[in-house]
């Protein structure tokens, strides 16, 4: 895959790149796709003001890189778990602590081969909540470190990426998402993450809510005429 416009900003190293497909077929003035390196050593406020402040713009699927992070504390990310943009972890080294609490925030992980997630008694309900009864029941008594292969498994990374692949993955996967219309994603990580602290029928009632008010887009026009000509879609976010 080719990435174009790749540049950045932030003190020192640089904290944000942005990039986009070449191969898309619509022409957009800003990036599809934003990178925010060493994630885990920024401050969970200024990373979610990051994440704001992208979502204002065109950009439309959101990696974070993610590494072993010497902050064990946990850090309120529920504003960044709920923001508008798809995120995707960009997972590598031994996770614990606020690395460990970013990557569960995120919507998909995709970890390197090496990789692992160790798990303090604290973490096991996030743990335990992206997993569902059934899955969460195995982790009663965890192993304290899950290794990446064991996580694909549980299912809560979505693809193990061999060594300095990870990245490549990462934005593979960013790309195929930020292809779909902006705001079917939007509502489809809404669904997902509020209706997680709902009752089962609470939450199918808001996902439903949620379906209706896609039919009135413009974007839901322009999928269903994309269909009838045999052409790609050109979603615009309205």
């Amino acid at each position: 895959m080719q990435w174009l416009d790749s540049r950045g900003h932030g003190a020192g190293e640089q904290t944000v790149a942005l990039v986009r497909p070449a191969a898309y077929p619509w022409e957009m003035e800003t990036p599809l796709v934003a990178i925010i390196r060493g994630a885990s050593a920024l401050d969970p406020a200024a990373l979610t003001e990051m994440l704001a402040n992208l979502a204002a713009g065109e950009t439309r699927v959101v990696v974070i890189e993610i590494e072993s992070s010497a902050q064990r504390q946990p850090a309120p990310l529920e504003e960044f778990r709920l923001c508008a943009l798809p995120t995707v972890a960009c997972v590598s080294g031994e996770l614990t602590g606020y690395a460990l609490d970013l990557a569960l925030a995120c919507d998909i992980r995709v970890a390197e081969r090496t990789a692992a997630f160790v798990l303090a008694e604290d973490r096991l309900p996030a743990l335990r909540r992206l997993l569902g009864a059934s899955r969460g029941a195995s982790l009663i008594a965890p192993e304290p470190r899950i290794e990446a292969q064991t996580a694909r498994d549980l299912g809560f990374v979505w693809r193990v990426a061999e060594k300095g692949e990870e990245m490549t993955d990462s934005l593979a996967i960013a790309a195929q998402i930020g292809s779909r219309g902006p705001i079917a994603t939007q509502f489809a990580k809404e669904a997902v993450w509020r209706g997680l602290d709902l009752p089962l029928a609470v939450a199918l009632r808001l996902e439903t809510d949620l379906t209706l008010l896609l039919q009135t887009t413009k974007d839901r026009a322009e999928g269903v005429r994309a269909f009838l000509e045999k052409r790609p879609p050109t979603f615009l976010g309205d």
